[in-house]
C-alpha cells in the first residue's frame, strides 16, 4: 500500500458518505469505511466488491473517540508497517 492514498469515511455505508467512498475508490484510493449500522456496512462491502483490496469496513460505536484512535493506529501499522516509518 505504499504511496496509495487512504481515507477514513465516517458514516460511509450510506448516503453522502457512501458517495464519497465510491468516488475515492474510483480514483484508486484505499478506504476505511466506518458506520454505526452493521447491516449497512455489510451491504456496502458487498456492493463495492469486498474489503481486502479496496479497504476496510468497521462498525463504529456511538462514542467514536476511542474508535478513531484505534483506527488511526491500525491504519498506520497496516499502511506504513510496524517499523513506524512516517508518510
Amino acid at each position: 500500500m505504499t504511496g496509495q492514498q487512504t481515507i477514513l469515511v465516517t458514516g460511509g455505508a450510506s448516503g453522502i458518505g457512501l458517495a464519497v467512498v465510491e468516488a475515492v475508490l474510483a480514483e484508486g484510493w484505499w478506504a476505511i469505511v466506518a458506520d454505526m449500522d452493521q447491516r449497512s456496512l455489510d451491504r456496502c462491502r458487498d456492493a463495492l466488491g469486498g474489503a481486502d483490496e479496496k479497504g476496510r469496513f468497521e462498525q463504529m460505536p456511538e462514542s467514536g473517540d476511542c474508535f478513531l484512535c484505534e483506527t488511526q493506529l491500525h491504519t498506520k501499522r497496516e499502511c506504513l508497517g510496524l517499523a513506524g516509518r512516517s508518510s
